[in-house]
């Protein structure tokens, strides 16, 4: 008798692919140990993420990352937001009431001229605070308190940012801007009396008393 041929292995499908392309075009040369090596492959391949999902993954991970950068920005935002309205309302207190006051306001005295030209050293300090002030009112910073501070302040804000708060303007109009901004007088004048404008203030009754 013949030498008998080896009989050939049966291959599982599930397994077929993993072959060597040699092994696949000559399934008789396969071995058991061809397959073992096949079914590792397998195992191997089937580990391996669903390219559709794993990009699906990737997509939501930078989306969530996403949200969550906006929203640390908009914490940073409202807060500098905040900062910087408590700051204006602080300024304007300290303004207000502020000695240099009446000696900063005025045509003359309100004027580029006489604030470059002043000696006076609580007019100057005035003068910085008020420069400080204005500073804080810039159309980046009122997008930054805006969602923070109420419409109407911002509103306030907005309207004195454009135009208002003149070292040039009359000293009652520059008082009742700070005080629209949240700005508070250590000694409150009596209900009904009337800030003069010049350190004095008139009662009801019409009697003028000067500010302590």
């Amino acid at each position: 008798m013949g030498n008998a041929q080896p009989k050939a292995l049966k291959i599982p499908a599930s397994l077929f692919s993993h072959l060597t392309p040699e092994q696949q075009g000559n399934p008789s040369l396969v071995t058991s140990a061809n397959l073992v090596a096949a079914a590792r492959a397998k195992n191997e391949f089937d580990k391996r993420p669903d390219p559709m999902a794993e990009m699906n993954r990737r997509q939501a991970e930078q989306q969530f990352d996403l949200g969550q950068e906006k929203i640390r920005e908009a914490e940073v935002k409202n807060k500098k937001g905040q900062q910087l309205g408590e700051k204006a309302k602080s300024l304007a207190t300290e303004l207000l009431n502020h000695s240099g006051l009446d000696s900063s306001i005025g045509t003359i005295q309100g004027s580029w001229l006489g604030q470059n030209m002043t000696v006076d050293s609580d007019s100057q300090n005035f003068i910085n605070k008020h420069n400080q002030l204005k500073s804080i009112l810039t159309a980046e910073n009122l997008d930054m308190m805006t969602g923070v501070l109420s419409e109407t302040d911002i509103k306030i804000l907005s309207d004195i940012a454009g135009g208002g708060l003149q070292l040039k303007g009359s000293e009652q109009a520059y008082r009742d801007e700070l005080i629209s901004m949240g700005g508070v007088l250590d000694n409150p004048l009596p209900a009904g009396s009337k800030d003069n404008g010049d350190g004095t203030f008139t009662m009801p009754n019409g009697l003028i008393v000067e500010k302590e």
